[in-house]
């Protein structure tokens, strides 16, 4: 029953995905056959017309990048509160598995498409790079490893000392963050769920007062750091070892949050509190 769960689940959510992620192709074939066309015509970097055409097929791309990234949380956040919490979600809470499995498999299937999301959003600049600059992808991806050697910065926690180092410490941030985004407005929407009225008004306050919350006590513990280590910052290796005690620190509160988010997900779900 799990398995047909989660493939049900994935058929109730790859449309949108794919359809932004292949406009995102698209427009990233686009403009890449532009810059090869460009430098065909040996267009000059000065050429008014190049120059709108090259703007108009830039801000294109980006503008896909960001709609694969906000269509897809709008349309998994608002999958997961009509399949939850909507005149629908009577449905989904009468099927044969715990409503615990049934938020978790949500869960995991949303970060499992943001995460291909990103693969793809990844690859898609990847490409882009290497067409605009007209190196090979080994080259381009040389060329990026000087910057990651620049002293001091190959020492900061989150990057590494060679590119595919910097690269899977990057991949780890992006994936907390997917998952920390999600269990946010899962919880802000399923404490909306215990008011009688306006759930919608009340999960949106939730959120408020959750990421007010959150951002209090990331304040105190920054400021607790920063008072305790500020001598040690003296020159740049101490401030980098300060940086990096911040940022372990936020790692850290990041997944606190998560650990406890997903704890009073899972109580209210389990108890159905005034889920209808």
């Amino acid at each position: 029953m799990l398995g047909k769960l989660f493939v049900s689940e994935i058929k109730q959510t790859y449309k949108p995905m794919a359809t932004t992620a292949a406009i995102l192709v698209l427009s990233t074939l686009l403009a890449n056959l532009e810059t090869n066309v460009m430098r065909w015509l040996n267009v000059t970097s000065d050429n008014v017309v190049g120059i709108i055409i090259s703007a108009l097929m830039g801000m294109i791309f980006v503008g896909s990048v960001f709609a694969v990234v906000i269509v897809g949380f709008v349309f998994l956040i608002g999958g997961f509160y009509k399949s939850m919490y909507s005149e629908r979600g009577y449905l989904t809470h009468t099927l044969p598995v715990s409503s615990n499995m049934t938020f978790s498999v949500k869960f995991i299937v949303a970060t499992l498409w943001m995460v291909v999301a990103a693969v793809v959003i990844i690859a898609c600049c990847v490409f882009r790079g290497v067409s605009s600059t007209g190196e090979s992808v080994g080259e381009f991806f040389s060329r990026l490893e000087v910057y990651f050697r620049i002293e001091g910065l190959s020492d900061l926690v989150f990057f590494g000392k060679t590119v595919g180092g910097t690269i899977a410490k990057f991949a780890g941030l992006a994936l907390l963050g997917i998952l920390s985004s999600f269990l946010f407005f899962f919880t802000a929407i399923t404490l909306g769920q215990l008011s009688n009225e306006h759930k919608v008004g009340c999960a949106i306050g939730a959120g408020v007062g959750l990421y007010m919350i959150q951002q209090l006590i990331g304040f105190i513990f920054t400021i607790l750091l920063i008072v305790g280590q500020v001598s040690k910052a003296a020159d740049l290796s101490g401030s980098i070892k300060v940086l990096n005690g911040a940022v372990v620190t936020g790692l850290i509160l990041y997944i606190v949050f998560m650990v406890a988010e997903y704890a009073v997900d899972m109580y209210i779900v389990k108890k159905h509190l005034n889920l209808q």
